[in-house]
């Protein structure tokens, strides 16, 4: 099975990434703090709510990234940073029956590992994102 990993209408496979490893697409987020009170006359606890709200998901990507030469590589790294950069995002990871879609943003960065070569350029990513809902403002 092939995935391939979009942020709003670019693929990262067209920038030459491959992400190898995914972390936190199909974890369940932590439960948010809910009021609870430890009654002495009651087992258990009680809960405000019944219904848990969850915090927004931590995912991270690992993967590579290939150009040609250093001057591509510094070229779509740049469209990446780019595009992180740009604020919220949609990340949709296709290849499955259903496609994966989340509303991110990157809030901790990017990490590019790479060794200068004068051909073929190498470089470890890693790209860490938070998944948000966007909250519209009306006035």
């Amino acid at each position: 099975m092939t995935l391939e990993y979009t942020f709003g209408t670019t693929t990262l496979s067209s920038l030459g990434i491959r992400i190898s490893e995914s972390l936190g697409l199909l974890d369940i987020p932590k439960v948010k703090n809910v009021l609870m009170v430890d009654l002495p006359m009651y087992n258990g606890v009680r809960m405000l709510d019944s219904k848990p709200k969850y915090d927004g998901r931590d995912i991270i990507l690992h993967g590579w990234m290939k150009a040609d030469d250093a001057n591509q590589f510094n070229t779509n790294i740049a469209t990446l940073t780019g595009l992180l950069t740009a604020g919220i995002q949609s990340l949709t990871v296709s290849g499955f029956t259903t496609p994966l879609v989340y509303t991110v943003i990157c809030m901790d960065g990017v990490t590019i590992d790479k060794k200068w070569r004068a051909e073929t350029m190498v470089g470890e990513i890693t790209i860490r994102l938070k998944e948000v809902n966007q909250i519209l403002w009306i006035s």
